[in-house]
């Protein structure tokens, strides 16, 4: 789930990153 290639990667990479905590998106 973390592999985000669509055209949403953008806002997944937001809500990962908050989901995350740690921002493992982020990085």
């Amino acid at each position: 789930m973390s592999r985000y290639t669509g055209p949403s990667w953008k806002v997944s990479r937001r809500l990962g990153f908050s989901l995350s905590g740690t921002g493992k998106e982020l990085s």
